[in-house]
Order: structure tokens, then sequence, then C-alpha cells
């Protein structure tokens, strides 16, 4: 999943999926900035729209 844009303001967030297979495959995650804390780890990549979903309402 590719975060394309998103808004604090507008409480949205635009991403898109890089491949047509989805699974709950594990994979890295490495992040920086605000909540980044959040996104250190590794998960199920279907994990992560519920993370950032949580984190912008």
């Amino acid at each position: 999943m590719t975060i394309l844009e998103g808004s604090v303001q507008q409480n949205g967030v635009a991403v898109n999926f890089s491949s047509r297979g989805h699974n709950g495959v594990a994979i890295p995650v490495f992040a920086w900035g605000p909540h980044s804390e959040d996104f250190v780890g590794t998960y199920e990549n279907t994990e992560l729209s519920d993370k950032i979903r949580r984190l912008i309402r």
C-alpha cells in the first residue's frame, strides 16, 4: 500500500495498492514523524490500513 496524499484538516488519506494480490504476509515497516512509533516492527500487510484509519479518527 502506498500513501498518495492526505489531509489532517479533511480527515482523509488517499492510498493505492502496489499489487493486485493481497495477503497476510508479514512485512517490515519503518516510519518517521508524528506517530512513527505506531508503525515500527513487522505487521501483516493487511493490518496497516486499519492502523492508519485509527490514527486519523
